[in-house]
């Protein structure tokens, strides 16, 4: 059985866009997007459709940067071997199960 890297990352960024958090600025006059569990993510744009987009991208920047220096990525574990419908997918094998957060 080999892991879909791609379904998990897409499933994990997802999750995590689910619980972003959306506040409209009165003396910006913008909407800003951010997600706690991320530090640094966040988002300023004239709608909330923008500011999810760009919260989109920002994250997913952060999210492969993590990846490429082997940082942790918060709740990671639940979707490197996350069951989907009834396939099970394997854990990645790498320092970020060691470094996880719980």
């Amino acid at each position: 059985m080999s892991f879909n890297f791609s379904l998990s990352f897409m499933r994990y960024k997802e999750h995590l866009l689910k619980s972003a958090h959306y506040e409209y600025s009165k003396e910006t006059d913008d909407w800003c997007a951010y997600i706690e569990a991320f530090p640094g993510v966040y988002a300023q744009q004239d709608t909330v459709e923008e500011a999810r987009k760009e919260l989109d991208e920002i994250l997913e920047e952060y999210i492969l940067l993590n990846l490429a220096k082997g940082l942790p990525l918060p709740h990671f574990e639940k979707f490197a071997g996350v069951e989907i419908g009834h396939k099970k997918y394997a854990k990645i094998k790498s320092r970020q199960s060691e470094r996880a957060y719980a």
